[in-house]
């Protein structure tokens, strides 16, 4: 097992979310209709992210134009605009991707969510197991499975779809 390193210095040109937001923003509006039937704010680890996708997921699903300026003013109309989000937006907006990478950038983040669900998936057994009544426990345990298949079944159908 490879020893994990800590990073400090954060680098949106290396991470997939950061990517796919970027190439999102300069996605065709075809290319764009298809992430976002499929990759949802849900999928990502940065809470800011998954606010930029909402913004653009809107926008794209309203059949309008999904470009940084406009998301910024969607953040401005919405009284939304802080620190936090500019930055991020203005991380995805000069993080050089490609609109035609959009795809695979958003399986990428899809496949790195549908993993941290497995994680979360241990973590809540862990927890079932200590707290939840003994006769519950069988049926908690295969909630937890079903819930991991149906992810499984949703990357499934992105990877056809975007793939």
């Amino acid at each position: 097992m490879l020893e994990e390193v800590t990073d400090l210095t954060y680098r949106p040109d290396l991470d997939p979310e950061a990517q796919a937001l970027s190439a999102l923003l300069w996605a065709s509006a075809d290319i764009a209709c298809a992430v976002t039937a499929h990759l949802r704010a849900a999928d990502f680890h940065r809470p800011v992210y998954a606010r930029l996708f909402t913004v653009v997921a809107r926008l794209v699903g309203a059949g309008q134009p999904h470009t940084a300026p406009l998301v910024l003013a969607e953040l401005e109309r919405a009284g939304r605009v802080h620190g936090q989000l500019s930055a991020a937006l203005l991380d995805v907006t000069t993080a050089d991707a490609r609109g035609h990478d959009a795809p695979h950038l958003a399986l990428a983040v899809m496949r790195a969510s549908y993993r941290r669900g497995y994680a979360a998936a241990a973590v809540a057994l862990e927890q079932i197991a200590a707290e939840a009544h003994t006769e519950d426990l069988y049926e908690l345990m295969c909630q937890l499975g079903r819930d991991r298949r149906e992810a499984a079944a949703r990357l499934t159908a992105a990877t056809e779809a975007l793939g």
